[in-house]
């Protein structure tokens, strides 16, 4: 991805534009990987007290 910025800028061919799409690009991946990351760790949490409450139930 910086190479394509680098030969903008020097080829002179809209370096700000291509610079801020690239930017952009990289932020919404990083936010939907996080989001992903989250998800799961909600989804093992929920699990393990799940498990957690069977396991007293199953006790009493």
């Amino acid at each position: 991805m910086d190479k394509v910025v680098d030969f903008m800028i020097e080829t002179g061919e809209k370096p700000d534009r291509a610079r801020l799409s690239i930017e952009a690009v990289k932020k919404q991946s990083k936010n939907k990987l996080s989001k992903i990351k989250g998800l799961i760790n909600a989804a093992k949490k929920s699990r393990s007290v799940f498990k957690h409450r069977r396991g007293l139930e199953q006790k009493h």
